[in-house]
């Protein structure tokens, strides 16, 4: 059987003949392209010897760079525990969004907002989302001075959303709605509303996958919105729009994802119930119910209201100085 399987002696004269013309080429080949020809060969080699050897550090670093960056990474949280989360790792990226639709002035008590966010978060990035460009005002001018916030500002154009599912929008605070959730499914973050005033720091939340505010026997708020990019809530929550009720105020916003997901999947977010903005409007505390004021919230809402006759006015604060 051995020699059977070794071919005729034709064959290999034949095969030889075929591949001649290789033969009398490199015998042609001036001394010049032959010291090309062998640098070149040299080459390859040393690159797949160097590749093959350096193979187990370009794997590392390049774990290393995904999960800093989280570039070319997904995440799978089908069985992610958000009642304890990841004790002492980033699940969500230390982003802050704001959505400025057809609000180019900024006004004092947005910028006192976004100052408190940024000098008390400390985030990588600050983005602003907006469809008429950087803010403008001496506000935001002031807030452009602050050592090191214009290293992490970015402000990215958006278009004016028209329709969410066929549904045409009639308020720029439902396009809003919708567009927090679609950045935070590009990006990652932490969104806040242009009037959340940050009194503390969001790291405790940040080893979930989703944090929101959900009060025992009331709607989610969804003016502060924590998530990593590939949550399962956003794309939850989106899918609710749907059927998108312009007429009511807050069905989509809060009323709808608590009936149809969370209710039957709370596991899905981390809720944090009094921290969060829904049930600490600071007009309330300071002039209704003083003295509620409680150091250990996370996030009073400024809602922009005149305040009662008596009391000092909000443009009377020096926050910014």
């Amino acid at each position: 059987m051995l020699l059977t399987s070794i071919p005729p002696l034709s064959s290999i004269v034949h095969y030889m003949k075929s591949r001649w013309w290789g033969l009398k080429l490199l015998i042609r080949m001036t001394l010049r392209e032959r010291q090309v020809a062998r640098h070149l060969t040299v080459f390859c080699v040393g690159l797949c010897l160097a590749l093959h050897l350096v193979e187990s550090t370009l794997r590392t670093t390049r774990a290393f760079l995904e999960f800093r960056t989280g570039a070319h990474s997904t995440q799978d949280f089908s069985k992610f525990d958000n009642i304890s989360g990841l004790v002492g790792r980033e699940v969500i990226p230390n982003y802050i969004h704001y959505i400025r639709l057809q609000q180019p002035e900024l006004r004092f008590f947005e910028a006192v907002c976004m100052k408190s966010a940024f000098l008390i978060q400390r985030p990588a990035r600050l983005y602003i989302h907006s469809n008429t460009g950087p803010p403008t005002g001496r506000h935001w001018q002031q807030l452009l001075e602050i050592p090191g916030f214009t290293e992490v500002l970015q402000v990215k154009s958006v278009p004016l959303p028209s329709r969410v599912f066929g549904v045409d929008f009639y308020w720029n605070a439902h396009r809003a709605d919708v567009l927090r959730i679609l950045i935070l499914k590009k990006y990652g973050g932490i969104y806040l509303d242009n009037d959340i005033l940050v009194i503390n720091n969001f790291n405790r939340y940040r080893q979930y996958e989703f944090v929101l505010g959900w009060p025992e026997g009331e709607w989610i708020g969804n003016m502060l919105l924590m998530a990593h990019r590939e949550a399962r809530f956003l794309s939850e929550f989106l899918e609710t729009y749907k059927l998108f009720r312009p007429d009511i105020w807050y069905y989509n916003g809060g009323e709808k994802p608590v009936r149809e997901v969370l209710s039957r999947h709370p596991h899905l977010v981390h809720n944090e119930q009094v921290r969060l903005g829904v049930t600490t409007n600071v007009a309330w505390h300071f002039y209704v119910r003083k003295g509620l004021w409680d150091p250990q919230v996370a996030v009073y809402k400024l809602h922009h209201k005149v305040p009662p006759q008596g009391h000092f006015p909000l443009q009377t604060m020096s926050i910014l100085d």
